[in-house]
């Protein structure tokens, strides 16, 4: 490419549109090397960006304008900004595309902070800005400046408009590229031969920590809801060569992870866990361990046999000879032993009772996030206080063989096995709050 001429020297295609703006208006956020405002034409509202007067004779920047425009004259898709016309004027040369009625990701997210509490919005817009890159990258164009302030997010709809193709690379142009430094790409800055789509799914990976958690360095990637740590983990991979990951495959993450909503995965756990109390509640008696009647020591008792007149053991009821029955002196030592039973049997069944809910429960809270910890706080006391009614339930099938305070130690020990593990994650989101 000879970057001593530009298409912008002929401007004859573009001469209707010369001398037809009116109402320019300045807008704020202008970039490092270009000026930006609003303009309107035939009553419609249209963005113009020129290059700054300092840059405005350079022949890089004026290629690079010239590649800007080359590259998104061809582009059509929802989520990226239309190029209309280039030209020139008075002033110098120029870009127009369609207005986008929005402000930047910057913006929209330090003014709408409880937009990104709800981790569907943010699931919107990553999939809005995946579906930009996937049709970018279909191109062969990688955009290399994927950054808040290239993201528009409209006003209209909160939909992603991307901006800015100002430091795009394809095949047709290799000589300007660049970045910028929190969200670019290792290989931006030290190997740009090495520069594919993969460099802005580096770029996609600091979005995400971004929107999550306003910051984008790596120790922030303990703020991400489980799903999407994986997922960034992988684009922030430091060699390219190892960063083995697409758009398309981002998005099939994220809607896999997606696809059984937190409140659903609870209520489902509630109602097996309350199927599963009340179903062991009533088959009890009848379970595979002794039953609860059964649990009782049978009193060993002695009878004088008539015929000669000896002691023995028995465990049936007393026949005899009507003399008065004897209690066997050992029998203190067999009803101890029987207590110890009694218990360790009831530890067993309450362990089998409880142990059904321990893995669905590990699941559920396996993944705890500013999004769902309200819900999964209230659905662990829910769970407490649904296995204290259990206890004083069950404990009736066992009032004749053991003390209620006793029995109650025994379950919550065993409850707490399941539970501890449970409330020290909740207490770790805690302590990991800002």
């Amino acid at each position: 490419m000879n970057s001593e001429s530009s298409s912008f020297d002929n401007i004859q295609d573009f001469s209707p549109l010369i001398n037809s703006f009116s109402d320019i208006v300045p807008i704020n956020k202008n970039g490092a090397t270009s000026d930006c405002f609003k303009v309107r034409i035939h009553a419609k509202w249209h963005f113009l960006k020129r290059p700054k007067k300092a840059f405005s004779t350079n022949p890089l920047y004026i290629a690079a304008f010239k590649k800007e425009f080359d590259l998104g004259f061809t582009l059509d898709h929802p989520n990226i900004v239309r190029y209309l016309s280039k030209g020139a004027d008075k002033d110098g040369i120029y870009i127009l595309t369609e207005y986008v009625d929005g402000q930047t990701l910057s913006d929209f997210r330090l003014k709408n902070a409880d937009f990104f509490k709800k981790e569907e919005n943010i699931r919107k817009l990553l999939l809005q800005l995946l579906s930009a890159l996937d049709y970018l990258h279909n191109r062969q164009i990688v955009h290399l400046d994927l950054k808040p302030d290239n993201i528009l997010i409209t006003n209209n709809g909160n939909n992603i408009k991307l901006i800015d193709l100002g430091l795009s690379y394809s095949d047709c142009y290799t000589e300007i590229t660049g970045g910028t430094q929190s969200f670019g790409s290792p290989e931006q800055f030290t190997k740009p031969q090495l520069i594919d789509y993969r460099s802005d799914l580096y770029a996609f990976g600091k979005i995400v920590l971004f929107l999550f958690s306003g910051d984008t360095t790596i120790s922030s990637l303990r703020q991400l809801p489980s799903r999407y740590k994986k997922l960034v983990s992988k684009c922030l991979i430091d060699d390219i060569e190892r960063r083995n990951i697409k758009a398309v495959e981002c998005v099939k993450r994220i809607n896999q992870k997606n696809r059984f909503p937190v409140l659903l995965v609870v209520g489902i756990v509630l109602i097996i866990t309350l199927l599963l109390i009340w179903t062991n509640r009533v088959k009890t008696s009848r379970n595979s361990i002794t039953p609860p009647r059964m649990l009782k020591q049978d009193t060993i008792l002695i009878k004088q046999n008539p015929s000669n007149g000896t002691i023995q053991n028995s465990k049936q009821k007393v026949i005899g000879n009507g003399n008065a029955t004897v209690i066997n002196p050992e029998i203190i030592k067999v009803n101890n032993q029987s207590k110890d039973s009694v218990t360790e049997i009831i530890r067993l069944v309450i362990r089998k009772r409880l142990n059904p809910n321990r893995y669905a429960l590990s699941k559920v809270y396996s993944d705890i996030n500013e999004f769902n910890i309200s819900v999964l706080r209230k659905s662990f006391e829910d769970w407490k206080n649904g296995c204290n009614e259990d206890c004083k339930l069950l404990y009736e099938d066992y009032q004749s063989d053991i003390s209620f305070q006793k029995f109650k130690a025994i379950y919550n020990t065993e409850l707490d096995k399941i539970n501890s593990p449970i409330q020290k994650r909740l207490d770790e989101f805690k302590n990991s709050q800002p």
